[in-house]
């Protein structure tokens, strides 16, 4: 593989890691946060010191032949061990029987680090071998042991990870199984790596020669897999891009009632008072806003002019649902107008009807409070070159 092959997936990948830490900066004590930060960072840097051009670059920089070798596999191996620890966490949440199976983990893989530096200190690599180190020293003591230490430990985690996403993947729905479907994918070619390095390993000790499993065909598997792997932790956090679009939405949506609500009503906007509010704390200040504001209007709401929009709306072709919702929203176009031109109505006035149209609207809930707003936002677009929807005229008393 060229220098590009390695040095591009690392670019992505450090920018990825980039895009991250504020995330990280901001939820530095969840283990998944932390988890999915380090193996991104991990991958990166395994891609980057894997590079033929850094393999040399190391080794005449240390001085020490072939020490690019302990080094690449301490970071494949920390990968491996990452990556088990997050699907750990991800599986089974963050108790304190998961939490002693992450230190296992851990510790597991911090001694697989270690016997690596260890064996490859034990042993002797003269002749710098970029690309074969593997089958070029298969049978030289210590570097025989560290290749084999190295392999197995990534295998056995690669193959234990790959069957146990395929059993989850039945269960699983929408981003998380698409994440899923890159780990499996991800996990298999992982493994497939280290049993093609081991393949050629055994056939050297064999005496035949297929070396090329190990320098040819086992180096873009990996690849391709850890860039897999690391799709597959990420498209999971899709559902929270989905969350915030959705709160968006209708953040922006009941915006026009909102404020319409505000100006009749002459308050000001408390939000401005609050330190750094999120997302989520303005939308639901809107729409406990949107509440009371409603409840407010409610003796000027006048009930028929809702039956009369539903009509209209299902007479359009609108379903049922829609209808009520654009119903509610004539009904209160017409109560903002009339509270803009008017007091509200006199103690003795009947009130009653206005307040239980206006209860079995908030009783549909946030969703429904959400239709209503969107389709007064289509009204107040419409107003402005129609003018505003007119409350009814007051009707007449009959003289007894």
């Amino acid at each position: 593989m060229a220098n590009a092959d390695y040095y591009i997936p690392a670019v992505v990948l450090a920018l990825v890691f980039l895009a991250k830490l504020p995330n990280l900066t901001r939820r530095w004590r969840n283990p998944m946060v932390r988890g999915v930060a380090a193996l991104t960072f991990l991958i990166g840097a395994g891609f980057f010191f894997a590079a033929p051009s850094t393999i040399r670059f190391v080794n005449r920089t240390t001085g020490v032949d072939n020490i690019s070798a302990p080094l690449v596999y301490s970071l494949l191996s920390a990968c491996s061990t990452m990556a088990m620890v997050l699907l750990t966490y991800w599986r089974s949440g963050f108790g304190e029987e998961v939490r002693r199976q992450v230190r296992g983990w851990l510790w597991g893989g911090a001694f697989v680090i270690v016997s690596i530096s260890a064996l490859f200190a034990s042993g002797d690599a003269p002749s710098e071998r970029v690309r074969d180190l593997d089958t070029y020293y298969a049978s030289a003591p210590g570097i025989r042991e560290m290749i084999v230490l190295y392999l197995l430990w990534h295998t056995a985690i690669y193959a234990t990870l790959t069957r146990t996403c395929r059993r989850w993947l039945s269960e699983a729905e929408g981003w998380l199984r698409a994440g899923l479907s890159c780990l499996v994918a991800g996990f298999g070619l992982g493994a497939a790596f280290g049993i093609a390095k081991a393949v050629a390993l055994g056939a050297r000790w064999s005496g035949v020669d297929l070396d090329y499993l190990s320098s040819d065909l086992a180096p873009p598997a990996a690849g391709l897999g850890s860039l897999l792997c690391a799709a597959g932790f990420l498209l999971p956090q899709g559902e929270r891009v989905d969350a915030f679009r959705n709160t968006w939405r209708r953040y922006r949506e009941l915006a026009p009632l909102w404020r319409d609500l505000r100006e009749v009503a002459r308050e000001p906007d408390l939000t401005l008072t609050l330190r750094r509010p999120s997302l989520d704390d303005r939308l639901a200040y809107r729409e406990t806003d949107v509440h009371d504001q409603l409840i407010a209007l409610a003796p000027h709401c006048d009930p028929e002019l809702m039956t009369q929009g539903r009509a209209a709306a299902l007479r359009a072709g609108e379903e049922p649902g829609p209808a009520r919702a654009a119903g509610a929203a004539t009904m209160i176009a017409a109560a903002i107008a009339a509270k803009r031109e008017g007091p509200d109505p006199a103690e003795g006035a009947d009130r009653g009807a206005g307040f239980e149209a206006v209860s079995l609207l908030l009783g549909g809930g946030g969703d429904e409070i959400a239709r209503v707003a969107r389709h007064y936002g289509v009204l107040s677009r419409r107003t402005v070159t129609t003018g505003p929807v007119r409350p009814p005229a007051p009707a007449r008393k009959v003289a007894r």
